[in-house]
This record gives structure tokens, sequence and C-alpha cells, in this order.
């Protein structure tokens, strides 16, 4: 062979420079065993195959790339300012909350606070309103509580009390309250008062 880089080797791969390594006997046989089940014309190959698949993962590396971030991570830090209010005054209407159960005692009563956030319309204006709704239904939210008038929401309204007490509560009104209804639209129990 000449060197000239148009002339083709035996095998179909353009002839270059020869390089020369050696490997102990057992790497070069689990090597040609690979070679025999892979598609890679014989060891040449996958050496040189492997050797520019590195060369071209190293260069591809997330190491290599900039990415500006300063955006997201204004965004973040805005999210978590957020969450970090929203946890505070959680904090402080559960703390409230608690004084003012601890203050009136038996003469603070969760069913006029129930009342209180009931919708007030009619069962054919809620039921068209919940039809309308894009919502997940799956479990309460208590922003939802006072539009909708879901139990499930009504319950999440009043976390800080169990579920059964809320419940309970609800049971009374509605044996209690004239102008209480509740609708059973689609699957689910909303309660409103006219």
């Amino acid at each position: 062979m000449t060197g000239n880089e148009d002339e083709v080797a035996y095998n179909g791969e353009p002839v270059g420079n020869r390089i020369g390594f050696r490997i102990d006997p057992e790497t070069k046989k689990e090597w040609m065993k690979y070679v025999e089940k892979s598609d890679h014309k014989d060891l040449s190959h996958l050496i040189r195959v492997s050797v520019n698949r590195e060369i071209t993962n190293e260069e591809d590396s997330p190491e290599s790339v900039d990415i500006d971030l300063s955006g997201v991570e204004d965004d973040i830090s805005e999210i978590r300012g957020s969450i970090n209010k929203l946890s505070q005054d959680m904090g402080t209407i559960r703390s409230n909350t608690a004084y003012m159960i601890d203050l009136w005692g038996d003469e603070y009563d969760l069913i006029s606070e129930i009342y209180d956030i009931l919708p007030e319309t009619t069962e054919s204006h809620l039921r068209a309103q919940i039809n309308n709704a894009d919502h997940q239904w799956e479990m309460g939210d208590a922003l939802r509580a006072e539009q909708y008038g879901w139990v499930k929401d009504i319950q999440a309204y009043f976390g800080e009390y169990d579920t059964e007490t809320v419940a309970s509560n609800i049971d009374e009104m509605l044996s209690t309250v004239d102008n209480v209804g509740v609708a059973n639209i689609k699957g689910r129990r909303h309660m409103f008062h006219e």
C-alpha cells in the first residue's frame, strides 16, 4: 500500500495509519466474542467505532453545554416565596381558629360558619354552574367551597377539624336549618342556601 487516502484495504475501509497496542489474551477473547454477536466486521472495526463513540460522547457531554437558567431560577425563587407566604398564612389561620375555639369554647358555632360559606343560589343554577366547571373532583379543595358547596370542599375548608366533626355539623345543619338544600350532582353531594 502506498498510503494514498483513496486506496481501499481488503475489508472495504480506507487505508490509514496503523496503530498497534497490546491486550491480554482473555480481553481479546472477550472482545472477539462480542464481535461475533454484534454487527461489527472485525476487532479493528469494534475498536474504531468504540473510540469514535467515546470521543463523540465526551464532546456531547452535559459539562460542555452552557444553559442560561437565570429566568428559571427567578421563577423558582418567586414560587418558593409564594409557598412560604401561603404556609405562614395557613399557620396564622390555624392559630386564630384554635384561639377562637379556646376563647369561645362551646359558643363557637361551626354550623353557622359552614352556613356562611355555602353558595347562595338555587339548585338549578348550581347544577348548571357545576356542569360547566372544568375541575378535578377527586379531592376536596378549600378554595372551591364557597363557589360549589361540595361537601369534600367544605371539609377541606375547615381542615383544622377532622372530617367526621364537619360531617356531623353538616348533618345537624340539614336537619335544623330550613333554607339549606342538597343537590346530588354527578355522584357528589353539593350544598347551598337560598
